[in-house]
């Protein structure tokens, strides 16, 4: 029920939550599926296709994922999941504050929009 990661090279990729972090196993095909079980994978085990801690693989390294970084930690049928996980804090937060406060907040943050213009947020705001 999630997108990619983005790393399509190493998918289908499996990621397995372990007290030491999220885990990589990839490119897994069914077959691989016995082998990673008798392994340990959903402790962490190793394997051939363990490629490390999700966090620690230099394409996850390289980027700073703001839209996408809950991908598959959160389930995106539960909103209850969703708020255990922090969503609908900012919202919570700007209904607590007065309108303007809101918009130059919003302004300062330097939020676009998504047109062709990327028409600063926070103006067109403050403006309509």
């Amino acid at each position: 029920r999630n997108g990619s990661r983005g790393m399509l090279w190493l998918e289908p990729l499996v990621e397995v939550a372990t007290p030491q972090g999220r885990v990589a196993y990839g490119p897994v095909g069914v077959g691989d599926i016995p082998g990673l079980l008798e392994a340990g994978v959903l402790h962490g085990g190793d394997h051939p296709l363990r490629l490390g801690k999700v966090d620690d693989l230099p394409w996850m390294k390289a980027q700073r994922r703001v839209t996408f970084a809950r991908v598959g930690v959160v389930d995106p049928r539960s909103a209850a999941d969703y708020e255990l996980h922090g969503g609908l804090a900012g919202l919570r937060r700007a209904v607590s504050m007065p309108p303007a406060e809101v918009v130059a907040e919003v302004t300062a943050s330097g939020l676009r929009g998504r047109g062709g213009a990327a028409f600063p947020t926070g103006i067109k705001w403050k403006t309509v």
